[in-house]
């Protein structure tokens, strides 16, 4: 946010206000709580610039120190719980997993911050390959859920979109693969998907090097069955998805674009031709979208969508590792 300040505003907000919170809600719904960690003031053209960041980024405040072997969610929770005071207690939205991490004091999943800790928790997923997702929502409750699409929250028509274009990103697809773990890089066996091997007549082989120092082999297995579910299809990434300021919900009733989040899922009816799928809610790869990231523009009203894989765009990168850049 830019504000037009007189000096001993500017110097207010400058000096006296870091941390402040912020709501924005649109008269029916809460949009976006943050907290004032940034301030940019510009005496000489009476201005001052305010850069929020939503309490996802307490995430990043206190490092954490102690080592775990349990169920990987069940970590996630006790650190939400000692590291994260300003995130809601409620973590009746956690979904609990089945595979068990153990976290040494050699790996670099400890003396690190809850952000990177969690990004590397998620890799393991379940002993069905199920892919999670982790967020902050209203309220500042947690959320730890697979990325399952069995019902859809928006219905859409081309015609709704201020901008769309959807890519795919064939180096995105991988069919086989094994995982390393263990302090003496044990390796995993090999498995490989062969309905993916014989629709794109090519084997593409990943590692999987996330596991970490601490994982046990059925871990490592299970983060790597889980990368291979997710990679072994392509999946449309838009390019330039933005609805405008009015879209439709599943049942056809206008909202506010500013509804659409991060989790929800979207079909697009005129996407492709009319099939026997069109009733079906998966995520087909042609209509129906699992909405990663959401960049809502209260000026313009849009609401710019990453579809079923995060952006690769720096600032977003940046974004989800609260990292920022000079200005």
């Amino acid at each position: 946010f830019t504000l037009s300040v007189t000096p001993a505003e500017g110097w207010e907000w400058h000096t006296q206000r870091p941390f402040y919170r912020l709501t924005i809600e649109d008269g029916t719904k809460k949009v976006y709580e943050g907290r004032l960690e940034d301030t940019i003031l510009n005496l000489t053209r009476g201005t001052i610039d305010l850069r929020f960041y939503g309490y996802y980024a307490n995430l990043t405040d206190v490092a954490w120190q102690t080592t775990k072997n349990q169920l990987w969610s069940t970590t996630l929770t006790d650190i939400l719980t000692d590291n994260c005071l300003q995130i809601s207690t409620d973590q009746s939205n956690i979904t609990a997993t089945d595979i068990t991490v153990n976290i040494e004091a050699t790996d670099h999943t400890v003396n690190n911050y809850p952000i990177h800790i969690f990004n590397h928790l998620i890799a393991f997923g379940d002993s069905s390959d199920n892919t999670y997702d982790f967020a902050i929502w209203e309220d500042r409750i947690p959320f730890l859920t697979t990325r399952t699409v069995t019902s859809l929250d928006w219905l859409v028509n081309i015609s709704d979109f201020a901008q769309f274009k959807i890519a795919r990103r064939l180096r995105d697809m991988w069919n086989s693969g094994y995982g390393v773990y263990g302090a003496n890089d044990s390796q995993t066996a090999t498995v490989t998907d062969a309905d993916s091997i014989a629709r794109f007549g090519l084997t593409r082989h990943h590692v999987t090097m996330t596991v970490g120092k601490g994982a046990a082999q059925a871990a490592a297995e299970a983060a790597r069955d889980t990368f291979l579910e997710e990679h072994k299809d392509l999946y449309s990434q838009g390019d330039n998805v933005i609805l405008g300021p009015i879209t439709t919900d599943s049942n056809g009733i206008p909202c506010p674009s500013s509804w659409v989040r991060a989790g929800d899922v979207l079909r697009v009816r005129d996407l492709v031709p009319p099939s026997s799928a069109l009733d079906s809610v998966t995520r087909d790869q042609e209509r129906t979208y699992f909405i990663l990231e959401t960049q809502y523009d209260a000026v313009l009203h849009t609401n710019k969508l990453h579809l079923d894989r995060h952006s690769l765009t720096l600032d977003s990168i940046l974004a989800r590792n609260l990292i920022v850049t000079e200005r």
